[in-house]
């Protein structure tokens, strides 16, 4: 089975939905594996509350925080082990990273820009776009919510209106209160997959 990352950069965030979601989701996975399974959350310096996980192995690394970390000292990792599987569950990705799968929770940069007004959020805006660009040509995409699919099928079509490179996984709020239920179905199946194609 390919080793899987986690982008740990949430870790270091404070408490909120897309953040809460990442936690419980990774809480999910840990009760879902088995020794021998190599799932590594990589998280920066400034990582806190980090819960005391069955199977997952934390890895705190590099020297840097927020974005800058994810985008250096991360990449780097994730480039070192190429044999692994990026998995990003906060809208963002290091760029070229190799084989990743991140989850996509809204497009609102996209869809309303009149929202961002101050400059700083007029700078999250552009730089989510730009992440939005990208994903949506080179990666795996998973989507907590179905307007979140139709809203990015409207918003970012690629070949002949096509999507390119998009599976979709479905988590709403009653499975993020089940943690059992809310069992990350398709990087499960990944899971599974990668190991029965590496057995």
């Amino acid at each position: 089975m390919k080793r899987i990352i986690i982008n740990g950069k949430f870790m270091a965030e404070r408490m909120q939905g897309i953040v809460r979601y990442a936690r419980q989701i990774v809480l999910s996975l840990d009760q879902q594996l088995k020794k021998g399974d190599k799932v590594w959350l990589v998280v920066p310096p400034n990582a806190q509350n980090i819960p005391d996980y069955k199977h997952i192995r934390v890895i705190v690394y590099g020297i840097h925080t927020g974005i800058f970390w994810e985008q250096t000292e991360l990449r780097r990792f994730a480039e070192y082990y190429k044999d692994s599987i990026l998995l990003n569950l906060c809208n963002t990705s290091p760029f070229f990273a190799g084989e990743s799968i991140t989850t996509v929770h809204d497009i609102m940069y996209k869809v309303n820009p009149s929202h961002y007004t101050t400059l700083r959020n007029k700078i999250s805006r552009y730089w989510h776009m730009i992440q939005y660009s990208y994903l949506f040509r080179h990666e795996k995409l998973t989507n907590a919510s179905t307007p979140v699919q139709k809203g990015r099928s409207k918003s970012y079509r690629m070949r002949g209106n096509t999507l390119l490179n998009i599976s979709r996984v479905q988590i709403g709020k009653s499975a993020i209160r089940n943690s059992k239920r809310a069992s990350f179905s398709f990087l499960w199946q990944r899971l599974q997959k990668t190991k029965m194609a590496d057995g």
